[in-house]
């Protein structure tokens, strides 16, 4: 994390690395309850027009794949059908974690949608 120090005071930097640090801890307990070579991290980049999607493994040194989907409710379904035929064609691959970058409200209607929906692979 790069801070531009002119512009954040030392007590606003130390708050956001507690944070940071809390949150990183949290993550890790999450992790460990979780089966992690079975699990499917899906990374979004997300934008005002399109999300840029990014699928890895536990053991990938590089995405599995990538492809790019509207921001918007079809894109949020074809997210979704996507990764129903990627975890189908994986059958080593039972869970999916989702993480998305927070840009603005950008990202509210497909953490919405995904959050609200279940994917079922065969």
């Amino acid at each position: 994390m790069l801070i531009c120090e002119s512009a954040v005071s030392d007590q606003d930097q130390e708050k956001s690395l507690s944070l940071f640090q809390s949150l990183a801890k949290k993550a890790v307990l999450l992790l460990k309850k979780t089966d992690l070579l079975s699990t499917l991290f899906v990374g979004i980049d997300i934008s005002s027009r399109s999300n840029v999607v990014a699928l890895l493994d536990f053991e990938s040194q590089k995405p599995l794949q990538t492809f790019s989907v509207a921001n918007n409710q079809p894109g949020a379904i074809e997210l979704a059908q996507h990764l129903r035929e990627f975890l189908d064609s994986r059958p080593d691959l039972r869970k999916l974690v989702v993480a998305l970058e927070s840009t603005s409200f950008y990202g509210v209607h497909i953490a919405n949608f995904l959050s609200s929906h279940e994917i079922y692979t065969s």
